[in-house]
């Protein structure tokens, strides 16, 4: 796995690795640091995927265009206000998740359709769980540190 710093939201501390599985690569963006502490309200876990074919498992330009163009639209409506925090994009392997906690699975509907009103569809599947104590990014960032 290799690591690599740097910060495409300015409040949070974001680091980029990397993990090859058989002859495929996926990798992942994620928090290394908060800057401050877990927000206690957002206790829900929730991947957003948008899954895709490919001949060597990443998107192709026009898709990873509309994959970044998402994650934008999907950070401004989710986290503004402090209602949810956007911690692990992973893609590779016909994937790309991202991993958002949440303060409410309702609420959170409620912002991706207004996110995505009057916008061509996307190939979006929604998962949700509760996660109160973030174990689910806690054991992300303890296997990166193995």
């Amino acid at each position: 796995m290799s690591l690599s710093t740097s910060s495409p939201y300015s409040d949070r501390t974001w680091a980029t690795a990397s993990r090859t599985i058989g002859e495929r690569t996926i990798g992942f963006r994620f928090i290394a640091e908060l800057g401050g502490p877990r927000p206690p309200r957002q206790s829900v876990r929730v991947f957003v995927l948008w899954r895709f074919e490919s001949a060597d498992g990443m998107p192709d330009p026009v898709a990873r265009e509309r994959m970044d163009q998402l994650e934008e639209l999907l950070a401004a409506h989710l986290e503004e206000d402090g209602f949810a925090t956007l911690v692990i994009v992973s893609t590779g392997d016909g994937l790309r998740e991202w991993t958002f906690y949440a303060e409410s699975s309702d609420e959170l509907l409620h912002r991706v359709n207004a996110a995505l009103a009057g916008l061509p569809p996307f190939p979006l599947e929604i998962h949700e769980a509760d996660d109160p104590g973030w174990h689910y990014y806690g054991a992300f960032i303890a296997e990166l540190a193995r």
